[in-house]
């Protein structure tokens, strides 16, 4: 990771053919900007916005530049994490977590720490019965909630943790933290890939709802997930909403219909433990 910004935002500038006066305007004194570039003055957020705005490049791609044009091994941990949407991808859940211990080793980080809780979590749930979930377990999770139960505001990063958790909470903590978790939902309505994580985050509900004997409420968040999914184009979304909404409902053509769309994309890890719920809740 380079640390000196200023020189490598002149390099933008510069391979992007702008000049000093083409970027400062009248917002910022040339002087400052030729201390910035120099390394001899740090600069407020404010000034840096304004400053990768004129060269057109975002918060995230200054970074990706700064690191030579890689994703730097805690970046590659965090989306990845993120981009396990169940317990089924048990392959991709335990080599994150070693990749999580090997980052520890070398620096603490509070970040990695607490996907790293999550991460086992998630391994214990896949190899325990989940109404057996040892005590293990049960703590790593209870570090996790305790924090994010103490915030007042939840962030985009506070909402996608809550969900990687969900699953190991108990029911009646999941009644109390959704109308806050809606409530944030709503704040971040115009986010960038909202919608992804607003509809897996329904799906996630309306099983644990299921669960729990709430078919009438499992119905509606379902109807609500099916929206989305349609919006999304996600035929995965599409399909497990259609499945859970025709057992909610004991529609067996319904059932079907969600079935043979996955089998038809392919999504034969999907069938499998979809074809465990349907037995479970019949």
């Amino acid at each position: 990771m380079r640390w000196d910004f200023g020189k490598v935002y002149k390099t933008i500038r510069t391979g992007k053919g702008l000049s000093q006066k083409d970027v400062c305007h009248n917002q910022i004194n040339r002087t400052t900007l030729s201390r910035i570039e120099n390394d001899n003055q740090n600069t407020s957020f404010e000034s840096m916005q304004y400053l990768l705005d004129q060269v057109n490049v975002s918060w995230d791609e200054f970074q990706y530049i700064c690191n030579e044009f890689q994703h730097s091994s805690r970046n590659d941990i965090i989306n990845e994490y993120y981009t396990i949407v169940s317990t089924t991808e048990i392959k991709k859940v335990r080599n994150l977590q070693v990749r999580c211990e090997k980052f520890l080793k070398t620096v603490e980080d509070n970040k990695i720490r607490e996907i790293h809780f999550v991460l086992s979590a998630l391994s214990k749930l896949e190899t325990d019965c989940p109404n057996q979930i040892d005590a293990t377990t049960k703590e790593l999770v209870s570090l996790v909630w305790n924090r994010l139960s103490k915030i007042d505001i939840w962030t985009y990063d506070d909402i996608r943790l809550i969900n990687a958790i969900l699953y190991h909470l108990e029911f009646p903590t999941i009644l109390e933290l959704v109308p806050k978790l809606r409530q944030a939902l709503q704040k971040y309505e115009f986010y960038t890939n909202i919608d992804v994580l607003h509809t897996t985050l329904l799906i996630n509900l309306a099983y644990i709802y299921m669960q729990n004997h709430y078919f009438l409420e499992s119905q509606e968040i379902l109807t609500e997930a099916l929206n989305l999914s349609k919006k999304l184009n996600r035929v995965d979304f599409i399909g497990i909403s259609t499945v859970r909404l025709g057992i909610c409902s004991n529609d067996k053509q319904q059932v079907e219909n969600g079935m043979l769309l996955l089998n038809l994309v392919g999504h034969d890890n999907l069938v499998l433990e979809l074809e465990k719920e349907i037995v479970s809740f019949a």
